[in-house]
């Protein structure tokens, strides 16, 4: 890890990225207002902005960065998170500590190039010598960390969230309605069923029952992207497979109700279907959400 700067370096005083930005005025305006940088030199072709010890060089260009993001070490990361907060910036991944041994957040500027402002966590062992440090050695693999999907891909962590929320719902409903609504003389109990066919339905019921608390659990433990898709394909799974069943009914003389059951509709729909479908455009929805990265 390199030491903080000191005023006699040996060497090397200062490295500082230079971004070709189409607009250099207004990206300074943004380091400057949202960011909390000093902007005091430049004009429309080229321009510096810094931070006590870190500048940022801007330079005139035909079209926005691409393929780059940048690292920027702070003494207190939470509360700089907090002072840019103040200043109307959302972050692309919440504070968090990485299993890269620091803890960061990252920013979007107007430009699409990726901010990411960390520090150490204390307490943590350096890593053994002859071994890259920093950042650039210990970024995110595959495993998803964060918000991030496997390709490397950004999100917002509010979609993330909402996606979250939406199959939180049928998951919820899935875990619960079945155990609650069909341990009962309809299903279970009913006396025109043979065993056989009661011990199936409660095999169906307790499986998908925890295919559901599965969903919740991966979804809630952490919030990843790759965990709220998962969750949602978990979640779908039991709906497809009723949708499967009612669609095949006539092959093997299936029906919505029993000769000594009720008949439930919600309009001209049975009541399963119609509940079914509500939660399987839900979860659609969720998807939609997941399955695209902002960029």
């Amino acid at each position: 890890m390199p030491k903080r700067p000191d005023s006699e370096p040996k060497q090397f005083i200062q490295g500082a990225p230079v971004l070709h930005v189409p607009d250099v005025e207004a990206t300074a305006k943004y380091y400057r207002d949202f960011l909390g940088f000093e902007w005091d030199f430049g004009n429309e072709n080229y321009s510096v902005v810094w931070r006590d010890n870190s500048a940022i060089h801007l330079v005139k260009g035909s079209g926005r960065p691409a393929g780059l993001h940048l690292f920027q070490w702070v003494v207190d990361v939470d509360a700089y998170c907090r002072e840019i907060e103040d200043r109307g910036v959302e972050w692309v991944v919440a504070p968090g500590d990485r299993d890269y041994h620091i803890r960061d957040f990252t920013v979007r500027d107007p430009n699409g190039v990726e901010l990411v402002f960390g520090q150490d966590i204390l307490g943590v062992a350096p890593e053994p010598a002859g071994r890259l440090h920093g950042y650039a050695a210990r970024r995110p693999r595959p495993s998803l960390i964060n918000v991030r999907d496997i390709k490397g891909e950004q999100m917002s962590e509010k979609r993330i969230k909402l996606a979250r929320l939406l199959v939180t719902a049928p998951a919820v409903f899935l875990a619960l309605g079945p155990p609650l609504v069909d341990f009962n003389s309809s299903h279970v109990t009913n006396p025109l069923w043979t065993g056989h066919a009661r011990l199936h339905t409660v095999w169906l019921i307790v499986t998908n029952s925890m295919i559901a608390i599965l969903a919740l659990g991966l979804m809630w433990r952490e919030l990843k992207v790759a965990s709220v898709r998962a969750g949602a394909i978990l979640t779908a799974a039991p709906l497809v497979g009723f949708f499967i069943a009612a669609g095949t009914q006539s092959f093997y003389g299936g029906s919505f109700t029993d000769p000594n059951g009720v008949a439930l509709r919600v309009g001209f729909l049975d009541a399963n279907l119609a509940v079914f479908s509500l939660w399987m455009g839900v979860i659609l929805v969720a998807i939609s959400l997941v399955w695209k990265s902002d960029d």
